[in-house]
């Protein structure tokens, strides 16, 4: 007779076949060690998979879950934990071999004049995830006109379970950097593709090569094509994106005009680019009309804008828009029509409107009665952005705060005068994490400079409880700049 084991026993041998016991002569059942079951082990080590060092120790000490834990532990190899260079020291071909085969995501930093570790032998038959960072690692002694790069090839890590492709670089990395012509080595080896994302200059590919990864990838789901990679986006490429059966998201810093745009339409099947459910591109005006019609199912739009034109026109056709970011790199005007367009979007959680470089984007006919009319029809936006030239007063933000509860991040063009919050009960913005500004007008009355700007950050401190520490920033002014530091002193109190 045994006895009814405890709910820890009975999670711990769930899976496990009974295994007989032996029996003292005072009863007392002795039971024989039983090996988890691999379940059971995977169970137990999901929980300190990033943690090496546990992992270390578990490889170290127990018999039982060496083999799933080295494993885990080879299953990403990033600069952080070192097993690259491991991996590489290994005299042992066979033993790098083993190791290579646990290996699923490999994510590899690079630095100027670097040298890859040789692993041209080696065989990554699982590698899921392959994502190559360009690093920045200047010397003073380099001249700021020729900084140095590095060319790496990559054509040996490519495999039929490949699943995630990722060449990019840090901001502003200097530096020309580059890989051999990967391209028809992905066509052929990896059918599996779903991510491409390409910044660093790929010598010798042409759009044609593009082409047959797009062709022979066919359940590539996202392409992005930034920096040097842009020069492989031409016109044919871009009728083999918009024919693509399953891609839904496409980025691309490339200027596509309105003549590549008809090009990818024309004789293009029945639905060229109406799988499309988030674009980041850069586009002239025209062509942004001519795609819009031909992308009903698009979630998320961010383009920047170049030329004459109206997109606004053209918003009904989408109607399960979440997120319209535009930027105007030409000068533009808006007008209460254009806002009238967005109203029929209820779904819309980000809306950002705002020039780009040396453009002007203005919005002075628009009435702040006629913005609170839209924005009363948005009650689900979370991030607002209109950085327009306006005649708007602070009655806008008031009435934004009200319209929108769920508002996050705020940046407004306009010089506000808040102390008209002094006499509002509540909190305006409860939820907002982020508030810009161009300016804070000085309220004026009795009291010093540093004395009126504290009275104006009480009131922001009270009306949106929960900026973050660096989350309001007003533009010009030196009273924004007072209140600004009052408020950043009162709000670090509050939260020590």
């Amino acid at each position: 007779m045994t006895a009814t084991p405890s709910p820890s026993a009975i999670g711990a041998t769930a899976t496990a076949t009974a295994s007989p016991t032996i029996m003292r002569s005072n009863n007392m059942a002795r039971p024989r060690v039983v090996a988890l079951p691999s379940e059971m082990v995977a169970m137990v080590l999901s929980d300190v998979e990033h943690d090496r060092a546990t992992m270390v120790s578990v490889m170290r000490s127990n018999k039982e879950m060496f083999e799933h834990a080295v494993r885990l532990y080879w299953v990403l190899v990033n600069p952080s934990n070192r097993l690259l260079g491991k991996l590489s020291s290994m005299t042992s071909l066979g033993r790098q071999q083993v190791y290579a085969q646990h290996i699923q995501r490999l994510h590899i930093d690079v630095a100027p004049l670097m040298i890859l570790p040789p692993l041209h032998h080696i065989r990554f038959n699982k590698l899921r995830e392959l994502v190559v960072i360009y690093k920045e690692a200047e010397s003073s002694t380099q001249l700021p006109h020729a900084p140095t790069g590095c060319h790496i090839g990559i054509s040996h890590l490519l495999n039929h379970s490949l699943e995630v492709l990722k060449l990019g670089d840090e901001p502003f990395t200097p530096g020309r950097y580059s890989t051999g012509n990967f391209l028809p080595h992905l066509a052929g080896r990896c059918p599996n593709l779903r991510t491409l994302s390409i910044r660093s200059e790929v010598m010798g590919a042409s759009p044609r090569c593009l082409i047959r990864v797009i062709e022979g990838c066919k359940e590539l789901r996202g392409l992005s094509m930034n920096s040097h990679a842009r020069a492989l986006i031409d016109a044919r490429a871009l009728k083999h994106i918009a024919a693509h059966p399953r891609l839904f998201f496409f980025r691309t810093d490339k200027l596509i005009t309105a003549s590549d745009v008809r090009f990818a339409l024309s004789d293009n099947g029945p639905s060229p680019f109406g799988r499309l459910r988030r674009m980041c591109l850069r586009t002239e005006t025209e062509a942004a009309v001519l795609m819009v019609p031909h992308t009903p199912k698009l979630e998320i739009m961010e383009i920047r804008l170049s030329g004459p034109g109206n997109i606004f026109a053209h918003l009904h056709e989408l109607e399960q828009l979440e997120q319209m970011t535009l930027y105007f790199k030409t000068d533009h005007i808006l007008t209460e029509d254009d806002f009238n367009a967005v109203i029929p979007h209820t779904s819309l959680r980000v809306l950002e409107l705002s020039p780009l470089d040396t453009a002007n984007l203005y919005a002075s006919s628009v009435s702040v009665t006629a913005l609170l009319r839209v924005f009363a029809a948005l009650p689900k936006i979370r991030t607002l952005r209109l950085l327009a030239h306006n005649r708007w007063n602070v009655d806008l933000l008031v009435g934004l705060g009200r319209l929108l509860p769920r508002l996050e991040r705020l940046e407004i063009a306009g010089t506000y005068d808040l102390s008209i919050m002094e006499s509002l009960p509540t909190a305006i913005f409860p939820r907002l994490t982020y508030l810009c500004v161009t300016k804070v007008k000085d309220i004026g009355g009795p009291g010093t400079l540093q004395q009126r700007a504290q009275k104006v950050a009480q009131l922001i401190n009270r009306h949106a409880p929960k900026l973050k520490l660096k989350g309001f920033v007003p533009v010009n002014g030196f009273f924004s700049r007072k209140v600004r530091r009052e408020w950043w002193w009162m709000a670090q109190r509050l939260r020590s």
